[in-house]
């Protein structure tokens, strides 16, 4: 399979889409840009992917408050590997174990508590991703905390042209968010 971001176009379109996000607080179920707005770390990943044409748009059913905070603390199922093995997601990314070097857009899995709890971005030698409760930060991806906490990563690949269905579909929505 082809990455998807193998391009300089493409991975420049994912930093300023990425990076445009930075300020935008944290918010349950919500993908809405700006200080005024909100995003949870899943819908971060999935707005910024779906904005650059990485992915199609994928609908996700609004969680209860606690399970979005707490989950992690009493499951040992992970809602982030659940959302990544749907069927709309599970063609179009790979779990990357031959321990390469992580490439720019790659999903970083995290693991907090007793499971696999949290998404981020991997840009380089930073890491984007929705703190609790500041929202869109950056983080050094050097940090040994955030080292120990990592579990993972995925990489977003072309999508099969026989998967493709109309232009539409696989460019998305505007990243208002779905």
């Amino acid at each position: 399979m082809t990455p998807f971001y193998r391009t300089d176009a493409r991975r420049a379109a994912l930093l300023q889409e990425a990076r445009s996000w930075l300020g935008t607080p944290f918010a349950e179920n919500c993908a809405i840009k700006g200080p005024r707005g909100g995003v949870s770390c899943e819908r971060y990943q999935l707005a910024v992917h779906t904005a650059t044409g990485a992915c199609p748009p994928v609908a996700l059913a609004s969680l209860p408050v606690e399970v979005v905070r707490h989950w992690h603390e009493h499951h040992a199922e992970s809602l982030i590997l659940g959302f990544l093995g749907r069927e709309e997601v599970r063609g179009r990314v790979r779990r990357v174990d031959d321990g390469g070097p992580p490439l720019l857009g790659d999903l970083a899995i995290f693991r907090f508590a007793q499971t696999e709890h949290h998404l981020g971005l991997w840009c380089g030698h930073e890491l984007l991703h929705v703190a609790i409760p500041a929202g869109v930060v950056v983080h050094s991806t050097r940090d040994p905390k955030l080292r120990a906490a990592l579990r993972c990563l995925y990489r977003i690949h072309e999508a099969p042209p026989s998967a493709l269905g109309p232009p539409s579909s696989v460019l998305g929505s505007p990243s208002s968010g779905p």
